[in-house]
């Protein structure tokens, strides 16, 4: 009889139509949008690009199931030659893609309209409506002739990955519009894959026999293995064991080989000591699949520890458009495949 404890340790961005001012009817301008940008929340404004590398805000998902990524929309607008603001708007859309909010910006404070902007303009971040510098901007700013209006999203961390657009006009209290100031950021692909087990108890096993551990679809119950997605695009698990010490026979065939499924597939993957083994099926975006895994021992006796390495691919994402996302080099990307989840295990052997 083979009594078998598993115990698992995770290590675990088109662009602007230009400011053309109009005359209204009453002798005064329209608003212009001086400038937009957007940002998170993270300390690097973008964390996509914390060197800001590229072109427009490149944002990563959260890769975390009880989180949201948070957006900020800015836009730099003024009225000197006009009756007053009344209402700055931004219109965000998913190129190729169904999502469109339309969202109020709230002026904000002349000292934090500022700061904003001058931390934003040194990440170049801003996008600048024709005709207008940043230096022009910033003057603008401090003497009082433009303002800092500031709106926010909350999206979900499974929201498909692309390119969205935004498109900022503002009223005067006569209720004359600017033309649209437009910009794009780029929210990245990502999978984040997330394990709930910290251990695998096999229990006992007969020599020669399957015996398997089953999963469930609810995260949090470590005895019953279980893998979500909380990422923007689905991926698929790749895993890879060593013999635990079971070794090989004469003939160098293991004496132990392992099983593995996923979800409610009948597939599953039998695989020998160090094979490198790719999981058929797909873990979905926002998916909690639970996963079964199996031993059989051939021969051996006694105790036995080892490891199983878990990662995991990116599959590509579905969603039109993004070959248009640029290639980021981003050393805090928390979904690389190379991230591996180490497993500690313990099987005792009668």
């Amino acid at each position: 009889m083979v009594s078998v404890m598993l115990i698992v340790i995770m290590i675990t961005p088109v662009f602007a139509e230009g400011p053309v001012v109009l005359q209204g009817d009453d002798g005064g301008s329209p608003p212009v949008i001086l400038g937009i940008w957007e940002q998170d929340l993270s300390g690097v404004l973008e964390d996509g690009d914390s060197i800001h590398s590229y072109r427009g805000a490149q944002f990563l998902p959260p890769c975390n199931g009880e989180e949201r990524k948070t957006v900020q929309f800015y836009a730099m607008v003024t009225d000197r030659n006009g009756p007053g603001l009344k209402a700055v708007n931004g219109e965000i859309q998913q190129i190729n893609g169904s999502y469109h909010e339309t969202i109020p910006l709230m002026r904000v404070s002349e000292t934090d309209g500022i700061g904003a902007a001058e931390m934003s303009g040194a990440a170049n971040l801003i996008h600048y409506s024709i005709g207008f510098s940043g230096k022009d901007v910033m003057t603008a700013l401090r003497n009082g002739t433009a303002s800092v209006w500031k709106g926010e999203l909350t999206f979900p961390s499974t929201l498909n990955a692309g390119i969205f657009t935004v498109s900022v006009t503002g009223t005067d209290t006569l209720d004359q519009y600017s033309v649209s100031l437009k910009n794009s950021f780029a929210y990245h692909p990502v999978a984040c894959i997330e394990y709930d087990f910290t251990s695998v108890n096999y229990g006992s096993a007969g020599l020669g026999t399957d015996k398997w551990v089953l999963g469930d679809d609810v995260f949090g119950t470590g005895d019953k293995p279980t893998v979500r997605n909380t990422g923007n695009v689905p991926a698929r698990i790749r895993l890879t064991q060593d013999d635990m010490d079971f070794g090989q026979d004469m003939q160098g065939a293991w004496n132990v080989k392992y099983n593995a499924r996923m979800g409610t597939s009948d597939n599953t993957s039998l695989y020998s000591p160090g094979d490198n083994v790719l999981i058929s099926e797909v873990v979905s975006q926002g998916s909690i699949e639970p996963m079964d895994f199996s031993i059989q021992v051939f021969r051996g006796t006694g105790s036995h520890a080892g490891s199983m390495i878990l990662g995991y691919d990116s599959l590509p994402s579905e969603q039109p458009g993004n070959d248009e996302l640029p290639g980021l080099l981003v050393p805090e990307f928390p979904g690389i495949k190379e991230f591996m989840e180490s497993i500690m295990q313990i099987i005792d052997l009668d």
